[in-house]
């Protein structure tokens, strides 16, 4: 099967920098495909020297306006008539050496339509039993919660199917793009993309997580983010994938609940646990999510 690489990326030349040196390391070498909106030169200046080391059989370099969906997109664009294989990964992995043929591997099963290495430096969530009551996090590994919440993979023997996909290691079968795209309505960051496009995908087929096509993932964008950005971004892009997919297997009755759930856990912590001032900007963020989605409502969205 042939299969190209796309890698999105904004002025994050230190983390591009770092990939490329890491690439060569791999023993199957698709074409790659960075697709580049940063405000500068410094990143295409990476990758055209890093084509013309001879490291890499073939590199193509696209600028793009941005936006994550938006550059996937564009990356989608530019594969070869002939691929049939698109990787998805972020410029802030560390791919080990047998990733791209082991995801590879796994599509010789006619049946699957999308797969994922296995992220090995995340610590597993402690579950606890509040979490779980509210329907914020599963002893279930990889799937999707009926509140939309998705639960990690954290260990993966084989091929272990799921219903979503993390966009740091994301591939799917080229021929998908031919009739789903990902919304590229989406902006800037773009939380949760890879969630909204792989659970769409994995209703035409199996999704899996190779567990022997491993990876570190150094989350260097979502970590830059304001916490309380970062908790409104996300209610607010869970509330609207329950809408999208509500009638296969989420509700907005299951949402409201850790919705509810979830901020009554965070207000006790903001009183009581750890550090105050991270639980009480989290708060402030579920705040802010509750009323930008009850501004949809009053736009005319059904909450």
């Amino acid at each position: 099967m042939q299969a190209e690489v796309v890698v999105c990326t904004r002025n994050r030349p230190e983390e591009m920098a770092r990939l490329l040196d890491l690439l060569p390391s791999q023993t199957t070498r698709p074409r790659l495909i960075v697709v580049d909106s940063s405000a500068d030169n410094r990143t295409s200046e990476l990758v055209a020297s890093f084509a013309a080391s001879g490291d890499w059989p073939f590199t193509t370099y696209v600028r793009s306006e941005p936006g994550l969906t938006v550059q996937r997109m564009r990356g989608v664009s530019e594969l070869s008539p002939g691929c049939e294989i698109v990787h998805f990964i972020d410029d802030d992995v560390a791919l080990e050496p047998e990733y791209f043929a082991q995801i590879e591997r796994a599509f010789t099963d006619a049946a699957v339509v999308g797969v994922g290495g296995l992220i090995t430096n995340q610590p597993p969530s402690k579950r606890h039993i509040l979490n779980r009551l509210f329907l914020l996090d599963s002893t279930r590994e990889g799937v999707v919660l009926p509140s939309g919440v998705n639960a990690k993979v954290y260990s993966a023997e084989g091929d272990v199917d799921v219903e979503w996909l993390s966009g740091c290691s994301m591939s799917f079968r080229r021929s998908l793009f031919a009739t789903l795209s990902f919304d590229t309505s989406m902006v800037g960051y773009s939380l949760g993309e890879d969630v909204d496009f792989s659970f769409g995908v994995g209703k035409q087929g199996r999704l899996v997580v190779a567990g022997s096509a491993r990876l570190e993932h150094l989350e260097v964008g979502s970590l830059s983010l304001d916490r309380a950005v970062l908790s409104r971004d996300e209610l607010v892009r869970r509330y609207i994938f329950v809408r999208r997919y509500r009638g296969r297997g989420v509700s907005l009755v299951a949402f409201w609940w850790s919705f509810a759930g979830d901020f009554v856990v965070t207000a006790g912590k903001s009183l009581f646990y750890g550090d105050r001032r991270e639980w009480r900007a989290k708060l402030s963020g579920l705040r802010a999510g509750f009323r930008t989605i009850r501004a949809f409502a009053r736009e005319g969205h059904a909450a």
